[in-house]
């Protein structure tokens, strides 16, 4: 059975700070970290006099037998650009003395907080996509607990992905990975988790309804387990189908042949040569359009936009002997050919992008063992041109397209399995690049994969 898990959680960041005193509400001065809002331990927090006395007067038995504490909330405001709330708490302690509690975010991190006698402390502390908490302890006993869900802090939060970004689904191979959110900067923020038991080897974004935000089609080469996964903002994955079809497809890619609503599936076997034109339905059901014998050993098929007319054609490559053929995909499954061109050998990465407003396709080439990487322009009588031609580092093993700040042109997220290393690649339209984010997601990920929840890409 197929289990999808979708845990929506953000680190925490959280900080406490001492009241001024009691006289006037006058702020303090404000203390910054360096660093982003979002990440943890790195928010702004400004001290604050907090004029709340304790229930129970300094030094009175009552006070002296043990301390108590509670913690009231304020409306929490949204941060829009980060896709996180902040929310401001007023800590009271009952106590005789100065106090120190432990106030525990949701993250699981501890902070130490003294309460000054017959005094208040402010506290304040960032959450992302969930559940806003935060619990307060006395040694090892919990005193109080404050829970607020995120979807009560306001409009921001009840369409927390209807932003015009793609989110990334990141997995390992055992079919283990989560969501994360990609901001404008190259910050991502983990949105939830992912774990459909299916050590799939091909996940791609597709339309099965033609309504707005991508459903996902898992698929495992090895046993021919074919999933259709819906995604729902607020309740995570769901599966709408899970159908068992041929082992051996090594390309499954989305494409539109019919101008009809939802997408259709390009599927092909490298080694027999068997391509075959899939539709899709809104039930996860699919059909036959074509099925077709094509070249063994074509390594990279993509869907590409050559002539503006909303059908895909498609750009196909042999790493070994670089062969590349552009060809045009008609609405019985019908293949035809743009061009038929030698290319160098050895490019792993053919990747479609958008560099310019023109709708037509750019292409991101790269190959791991040398570092090269070119941009190439497509022309409509499937003509290449190079953009530029660049060296990069080696051992890229993810290189794929992102739209991060809200534009049409394409960004790049690149990763090494290897090392960890994640960078966010800016593409201009000159075909020069520039760096968002150089930052560090973890070994082990076997790949990642650009979707959008809102349909607003």
């Amino acid at each position: 059975m197929t289990t999808c898990r979708f845990a929506s959680l953000v680190p925490a960041a959280l900080a406490a700070v001492l009241g001024a005193g009691l006289a006037a509400p006058a702020t303090a001065a404000t203390t910054r970290w360096a660093g982003e809002p979002w990440e943890p331990g790195r928010l702004s927090v400004t001290a604050v006099a907090a004029p709340t006395l304790p229930s129970l007067p300094p030094g009175s038995a009552a006070a002296a037998a043990a301390p108590t504490a509670s913690l009231t909330v304020s409306p929490c405001f949204v941060l829009d650009s980060y896709g996180a709330v902040e929310v401001v708490g007023t800590l009271v302690a009952d106590a005789a003395a100065d106090t120190a509690f432990t106030v525990v975010d949701s993250s699981g991190s501890r902070h130490p907080v003294t309460v000054p006698a017959g005094r208040a402390v402010s506290i304040r502390w960032v959450e992302g996509w969930g559940e806003v908490s935060v619990e307060v302890y006395a040694g090892d006993t919990q005193l109080t607990r404050v829970e607020r869900d995120v979807l009560d802090c306001g409009p921001r939060s009840v369409s927390s992905f209807v932003d015009g970004a793609d989110e990334l689904l990141r997995w390992d191979a055992r079919g283990v990975g989560d969501f994360v959110e990609v901001f404008t900067n190259g910050h991502t923020a983990l949105l939830g988790f992912w774990d459909a038991e299916i050590p799939a080897d091909v996940v791609v974004p597709v339309d099965v309804d033609g309504r707005p935000g991508d459903e996902l089609v898992v698929y495992d080469s090895l046993t021919g387990r074919m999933v259709v996964v819906g995604i729902d903002p607020f309740d995570g994955p769901f599966v709408i189908s899970d159908r068992a079809w041929s082992p051996g497809w090594d390309t499954v890619v989305p494409v539109e042949v019919d101008g009809s609503p939802g997408s259709e599936l390009v599927v092909y076997n490298s080694v027999t040569g068997r391509q075959v034109v899939v539709n899709l339905f809104a039930d996860g059901g699919t059909g036959t359009i074509s099925d077709r014998q094509w070249s063994l050993g074509w390594d990279v098929v993509e869907p590409v936009q050559l002539d503006g007319d909303a059908l895909s054609e498609l750009v196909v490559y042999n790493s070994v002997t670089g062969r590349q053929v552009l060809v045009n995909l008609f609405g019985d499954g019908r293949t035809g050919t743009y061009s038929d061109r030698a290319w160098s050998r050895g490019w792993d990465t053919v990747e479609p992008v958008q560099l310019d407003t023109d709708g037509l396709s750019e292409l991101v080439v790269y190959n791991s063992v040398s570092g090269r990487q070119v941009l190439v322009n497509l022309f409509p009588d499937g003509s290449t041109g190079t953009f530029s031609d660049r060296q990069w580092s080696r051992g890229w093993d993810v290189v794929t397209a992102v739209e991060s700040d809200r534009t049409p042109l394409s960004e790049l997220a690149v990763y090494s399995s290897t090392t960890g290393r994640h960078v966010l690649v800016d593409l201009k339209p000159g075909g020069g690049t520039g760096t968002y984010l150089d930052t560090f997601w973890g070994r082990g990920w076997a790949d990642a994969v650009a979707f959008e929840l809102d349909g607003r890409r």
